[in-house]
């Protein structure tokens, strides 16, 4: 179903969908499907600490990192109804946001 990106190693996948309820005007627009390979992720990084912090920008933004375009009908699309799906990965140990990177 998906291509192989290495026929030699492991070719490990994670999939997930997110369905949001769209408004009445939207309901019967035609389906859109769009894949995210990691490549096209962005990713913020925020340190402090000494403590390093990595936000994969799936959809929405963080700061001046934005995810790619969603789909064109899709509740994220319009940016004031700021919708924003990250995957957080952070070391261990305290993080203090309210400081500076």
């Amino acid at each position: 179903m998906f291509p192989l990106i290495s026929k030699e190693k492991e070719n490990p996948m994670e999939l997930f969908q997110i369905w949001l309820n769209l408004p009445k005007k939207n309901k019967m627009v035609e389906p859109h499907f769009k894949m995210l390979w990691r490549d096209s992720i962005p990713r913020y990084i925020h340190t402090n600490d000494n403590k390093k912090t990595t936000v994969e920008v799936i959809a929405g933004k963080i700061e001046s990192t934005k995810a790619p375009s969603p789909p064109p009908d899709s509740w994220a699309s319009p940016e004031q109804n700021e919708v924003a799906v990250w995957n957080i990965k952070m070391q261990a140990g305290k993080m203090d946001f309210t400081k500076s990177k």
